[in-house]
């Protein structure tokens, strides 16, 4: 940066100093003084004086607040709502008074119950005896004090507040949301009979003639209970791809293996079993849930 004789500030990518050899030539000191002189007369302070009266303005500095002899509302008093007129808007709506409003309420979360994960639903805001809600809201979910009803599976009701239900939730999602969800046990089964593959068509013959199976699991669904009790029907590749040896054993117990959807599998995951256990993710990560509320899958659903 450089600053000018004129009192300008500019940028050059190309500087060059004075040397100390042509700081002693009395050309470069004549120039040097008349820089300082020209720049001192610039910036001096003369140059930047405001003339005022005197008499109507015996203060030095400018004033900013008007005459108050001017003013037709005074400081310090609000406008009445007439005066506001068409400028008064709703108040807009209390999340506490609007149970729609409340991130919280229909929430699905698993809470530690006498050391058990339950799986939970969050019903409605807790109450004092005189009525009123009990806590208050806050931006920051650790510091909101209010209390929630939460209603298990089994039909008891807890009372939480709101950090330790988002303390919950956020510890059971990921990045965007989705909820993981542990098996407890594979409980049923059923097939779409005009979409799963038949054993007649269960093969396809190839150039040499051998059989060949299809590697195919559309049409079959399992009925699956969570760890907390909550029962689900998940589509059959998304439950061999998180919980593959459950899936087998259940299909090897229930006479199922010999379908087309399990026959082209089954047998090889039982027979590495023992690998497969330490390498597989055994999550589940749910696509029907986000920050433990249920997403809506038609149009009905949304308009619920």
């Amino acid at each position: 940066w450089i600053l000018t004789q004129a009192g300008h500030v500019i940028s050059s990518t190309t500087v060059q100093h004075v040397l100390d050899t042509e700081a002693q030539h009395p050309d470069f000191q004549q120039t040097i003084s008349a820089f300082n002189h020209a720049l001192e007369a610039r910036l001096s302070d003369t140059n930047f004086t405001i003339e005022h009266n005197l008499e109507a303005y015996p203060s030095p500095f400018l004033q900013d607040l008007p005459d108050p002899a001017t003013l037709q509302t005074p400081f310090g008093v609000t406008p009445s709502d007439a005066e506001y007129g068409d400028m008064i808007e709703e108040a807009s709506q209390e999340t506490d008074e609007h149970p729609d409003l409340d991130n919280y309420i229909h929430a699905n979360l698993l809470l530690d119950v006498g050391g058990e994960q339950l799986h939970g639903r969050v019903i409605k805001r807790a109450r004092e005896e005189d009525g009123t809600k009990k806590g208050r809201a806050h931006s920051n979910p650790m510091f909101d004090t209010r209390a929630y009803l939460v209603e298990f599976k089994d039909g008891s009701i807890g009372e939480y507040t709101a950090n330790i239900i988002a303390e919950n939730i956020y510890s059971q999602v990921d990045s965007e949301g989705r909820s993981y969800a542990i098996l407890q046990e594979i409980s049923g089964h059923r097939k779409d009979p005009g979409v799963a593959v038949t054993k007649e068509d269960g093969f396809i013959v190839s150039a040499n003639g051998n059989k060949v199976p299809k590697r195919t699991t559309k049409g079959w669904s399992l009925q699956v209970e969570w760890k907390g009790g909550e029962q689900e029907w998940i589509p059959l590749r998304d439950l061999k791809a998180s919980n593959p040896i459950e899936v087998a054993e259940y299909a090897m117990a229930n006479q199922i293996n010999d379908e087309p959807a399990f026959a082209w599998w089954v047998k090889e995951v039982l027979r590495h079993r023992r690998r497969i256990v330490s390498k597989v993710k055994s999550k589940y990560w749910r696509t029907t849930h986000k920050f433990g509320i249920r997403l809506p899958h038609t149009a009905e659903e949304a308009l619920q």
